[in-house]
């Protein structure tokens, strides 16, 4: 099926200001869709999320205790956008809104990288593939990662009313049926029993995803995956009744927000789900004033990209409360919970990810400094430092030693990005020298 011809496109790079006049908009709607951007730019991402059909990636609370859905795609001041931390694609009626990384030239490489470290996505058909359609893209190569982090905590359940008509009675008769079905034969009762099933609403629409993803080009290399094809055999095998033409039933029945503390990671999956099969319809539905997008907190992502690097070197991540039942607090009595990001129990170095440009001399700044120099009092570390992605520099600054921590100093420590590279090869094989330069720094 062919999609429908974009007539606008506009590019944004994050945490970058960028002047309306410079967007290249025809004359004809600049007026309105200015307008529509002032509106956008004072709803929070949990505001456009109620009306719209938005996903958002993200850890839920930041490390100021800050709900991250509170946060805005950009804030606009009538004649120049200010974007932020947000990138990905936003709809908005004819008008499609790609907001890149600030590392971005003709290609988003490091962006295409980092959905390649932390989702486990095939870089090369990322790249060939976000030529094509950026949107749908994102939710089909996002796919396998939330499916199988889901599948892997057990398959979900939930009471159903299941109907039977045999002679082992166990729960409620169902006289109407029992009439209509056994009037001549006396051996069976119809009744209906509710039990905990896998065969539910959840697993039928996984069911109906992955048919509709085989009949994608991309299809076959998404859902042939080593990771995920076991998973996608226990969902077919759950789910013997399948009927493709009930697809838009399903959908409904899954509008719902999943609320079961046992199954969050489904919730995730269940949004991304409704919005692969919803993509089309909403992508042709011009009346339809809704905007629609994907959207990544990139200062989430890299530092989700660098637990990929520091994890095997021995750091334990303390960045989402969920990824370990360690705790770190300020009093002794065992208040003041604090996270930093990273911490190398043996080496004693603490270190905070910062996607932040702190190339300026003024960065970081005075609550960036106080913060890690708490946590390296607190834990007695050795070595302290920020992780941050880089344009110019590659080279380690170092502060200086912590006043009364013996032994101890703090340092930045810049990944290089580069910018200018040839192709997708040059850039990792680039990138690939600054991380191996990074861990060797710690060991």
């Amino acid at each position: 099926m062919a999609y429908k011809n974009i007539q606008q496109i506009i590019n944004l790079k994050d945490n970058s200001p960028t002047k309306i006049s410079e967007i290249g908009l025809d004359e004809n709607i600049i007026e309105n869709f200015t307008k529509k951007l002032y509106e956008l730019s004072s709803c929070s991402i949990k505001e456009l999320q109620n009306d719209n059909d938005i996903l958002f990636f993200s850890h839920k609370i930041s490390k100021n205790n800050d709900n991250i859905e509170d946060y805005h795609i950009f804030y606009f001041n009538g004649s120049i956008i200010n974007t932020t931390n947000v990138v990905g694609f936003l709809s908005i009626n004819d008008i499609d809104v790609n907001i890149r990384s600030r590392f971005s030239q003709e290609h988003d490489y490091f962006f295409y990288y980092l959905l390649h470290k932390v989702f486990g996505v095939n870089i090369t058909e990322l790249k060939h593939s976000f030529t094509n359609d950026r949107g749908f893209s994102f939710l089909l190569f996002l796919f396998p990662y939330y499916f199988s982090k889901a599948l892997r905590t057990g398959m979900y359940k939930k009471y159903m009313t299941i109907q039977y008509n045999n002679c082992h009675v166990k729960g409620t008769i169902d006289f109407q049926r029992h009439i209509n079905n056994n009037l001549l034969d006396k051996s069976k009762i119809a009744y209906n029993v509710r039990e905990h099933s896998v065969n539910n609403n959840i697993t039928h629409l996984l069911r109906h995803t992955i048919e509709y993803i085989k009949t994608k080009p991309l299809g076959y290399m998404i859902l042939n995956q080593k990771n995920i094809k076991e998973y996608i055999n226990q969902i077919i095998q759950v789910t013997p009744d399948y009927n493709k033409n009930q697809r838009q039933i399903i959908i409904n029945k899954n509008l719902k927000r999943l609320v079961h503390p046992y199954y969050y990671k489904y919730e995730p999956l269940r949004k991304l789900c409704i919005q692969i099969l919803r993509y089309e319809k909403l992508l042709y539905n011009k009346s339809d004033k809704k905007i629609y997008g994907i959207l990544f907190n990139i200062a989430w992502l890299w530092e989700e990209y660098i637990n990929t690097l520091l994890y095997p070197v021995g750091f334990t991540h303390f960045g989402k409360r969920i990824y370990n039942d360690k705790h770190i607090y300020l009093l002794k009595n065992r208040s003041w919970e604090v996270f930093p990001d990273f911490f190398h129990e043996k080496n004693k170095i603490v270190l905070d990810t910062k996607y932040k440009n702190l190339d300026k001399k003024e960065s970081p700044n005075a609550a960036d400094k106080h913060q890690l120099i708490s946590y390296m009092y607190t834990l007695h570390a050795e070595k302290g430092g920020f992780i941050y992605p880089s344009n110019e520099s590659s080279s380690v600054t170092k502060f200086g030693e912590v006043l009364n921590l013996i032994n101890s100093d703090v340092s930045i420590y810049p990944i290089n990005i580069l910018k200018n590279a040839s192709s997708i090869e040059d850039f990792i094989n680039h990138i690939a020298k600054e991380e191996e330069k990074l861990k060797h720094y710690f060991l």
